[in-house]
């Protein structure tokens, strides 16, 4: 597997949590630049390493937070109220 394939591989099947690297839920250009030169023993810029994954069909995204309980029940009503609070 050549560097480019490892890392997008890397990038979409892992975590740097995950891995033990960081606490970080999602790889951004400063961990990846230091795990390839662990990993791979090579060294590269972020803006390289940011060029490289989109030449691999990949993009930058801001993580969004879910939650993963939310009862929609309550949080239509919660919303009705807060319609009547910003009517009044």
């Amino acid at each position: 597997m050549t560097v480019e394939l490892g890392i997008k591989h890397l990038v979409l099947t892992t975590t740097p949590a995950e891995l033990g690297w960081d606490v970080a839920s999602a790889w951004n250009t400063k961990l990846l630049q230091s795990y390839v030169a662990k990993q791979f023993g090579v060294s590269i810029s972020r803006e390289a390493l940011r060029k490289l994954l989109h030449r691999k069909g990949l993009s930058w995204t801001r993580p969004t937070y879910t939650l993963a309980k939310g009862n929609p029940d309550e949080q239509k009503q919660f919303e009705k109220q807060m319609d009547l609070i910003k009517k009044t």
